[in-house]
């Protein structure tokens, strides 16, 4: 049987890399923007790091925010779109991926054309949530202020569970959305295998991170594992999902995710 969908890789030239405006000339983007935007359309995590006080309602910032991963994924990392097989050729999901040695936000260019754009949208008391960090370190203090920032707590989350510096040694998913209309389809497994059938051979993992738990079960049968934070190994006998959790509070409290991560390979 034939896959439902194609995946290929959406590169962008030289020239389109030197400016926001021409990179998002891509004809594909507006398509691949569509279909992240019914992806994500009442996702919780997406409401939470915008600042949105509910899920739902006005959602039209949602794809313009999950463009700015995609920009990113043309900057420095590899952006994969999955499309239907007709004559359409309709664009129905997007996967983000970083290589080893590579994550978003950690080139100029993506600083510049989205990172400081997107900062730029955000209110002054948002943006400060996003990425404030304190200067020395405390324990309890520390631990207490990461739990009202989310980046900085995001990257000690990751490295607690993988251990430090592993992420960013390992093939990074982003992002990946389906519209909803083809989930279930095989869209997310070709996404996946797409990047896995190039580095299964090298040895190098796949990581990400998971803000549904009805996801989990999505990437426990695309071969992932839900990896515990390395405090808590030999501590915990039967752990159990929220034992592999963190929880991130969003500005105001008025919102907060839990997040998972899951790897798969060596």
């Amino acid at each position: 049987m034939s896959p439902a969908f194609t995946v290929r890789q959406l590169v962008a030239t030289e020239d389109q890399k030197k400016s926001r405006g021409a990179l998002e000339s891509i004809p594909e983007l507006k398509a691949t923007e569509d279909a992240l935007a019914k992806a994500f359309a009442n996702d919780l995590f997406t409401a939470t790091v915008n600042g949105k006080k509910e899920v739902g309602g006005d959602t039209t910032y949602v794809g313009p925010f999950w463009t700015t991963t995609v920009l990113c994924g043309l900057l420095g990392g590899e952006v994969y779109v999955a499309e239907t097989t007709d004559d359409e050729k309709k664009i129905v999901g997007c996967a983000v991926w970083f290589p080893p040695n590579h994550s978003m936000y950690d080139t100029e260019d993506q600083q510049e054309f989205v990172l400081g754009p997107l900062m730029g949208s955000f209110s002054e008391e948002l943006g400060e949530w996003w990425e404030k960090k304190v200067d020395s370190y405390s324990e309890n203090k520390y631990r207490a202020y990461m739990r009202r920032q989310f980046l900085p707590q995001y990257d000690a989350f990751t490295d607690a569970t993988l251990g430090p510096g592993t992420k960013h040694e390992s093939w990074h998913l982003q992002t990946l959305g389906i519209d909803p209309a083809y989930q279930r389809k095989g869209a997310a497994t070709q996404l996946i295998d797409v990047v896995y059938r190039k580095t299964a051979a090298q040895g190098q993992a796949l990581v990400l991170e998971c803000e549904e738990e009805f996801n989990i079960d999505v990437y426990t049968a695309l071969k992932f594992n839900l990896v515990l934070p390395k405090a808590k190994e030999g501590v915990i006998e039967n752990p159990t999902r929220r034992d592999y959790q963190d929880t991130f509070v969003g500005v105001n409290g008025h919102l907060e995710f839990p997040m998972w991560v899951m790897r798969r390979g060596p």
